[in-house]
């Protein structure tokens, strides 16, 4: 049997369940913990490297964001892209259940 090599990758990405600090937190910290809000996207601007301009919309696109004290981070496409071509990886808003 051929030992497969010990290798780490420092570029390998996960998405995270939606209730996983909901669920794996201790309750005493959960009220300020890490959640996922649905929320409608006003408009989003990359600005470079990880920082964005964004505005929400009750009535815009609906996307999942994580939220943490005022920081809040907008699930996109490229970032959940496996089974999409290569032209639907954008920056697009997207939920849990448009991930694949």
């Amino acid at each position: 049997m051929t030992e497969l090599p010990k290798i780490i990758s420092v570029d390998d990405h996960v998405v995270e369940p939606a209730h996983v600090w909901q669920t794996w937190l201790p309750e005493k910290f959960r009220a300020d913990g890490p959640r996922v809000e649905r929320r409608g996207i006003g408009a989003m601007k990359h600005i470079g490297g990880g920082t964005y301009e964004q505005s929400f919309d009750p009535d815009g696109q609906p996307a999942d964001c994580w939220v943490f004290g005022d920081l809040v981070y907008i699930h996109k496409r490229h970032v959940a892209a496996v089974g999409y071509s290569r032209d639907e990886m954008t920056m697009t808003p997207m939920t849990y259940d448009e991930m694949r």
